[in-house]
């Protein structure tokens, strides 16, 4: 699957931090492909959550259309 946000390949696989504050890693389930650009570039998630999630909304918004891709395949 490409990046949710840009549609950029190659990804990588982000466990969704959106709503946690905890150390403890989301579930292998609750992940989404980003690039790395949006994932740890410079305006990725992990740069600034806050920012990320003003322009793009939480990161857990994308699972259902990750989760019902991958039930299509």
């Amino acid at each position: 699957m490409p990046c949710v946000i840009c549609g950029a390949w190659p990804v990588h696989v982000h466990h969704c931090i959106s709503g946690r504050y905890g150390q403890r890693k989301a579930p292998d389930s609750d992940t989404i492909p980003l690039c790395p650009d949006c994932h740890q570039g410079p305006e990725g998630i992990h740069a600034s959550k806050r920012a990320w999630e003003e322009r793009h909304g939480p990161d857990t918004g994308f699972l259902p259309l990750v989760k019902k891709l991958i039930e299509a395949l």
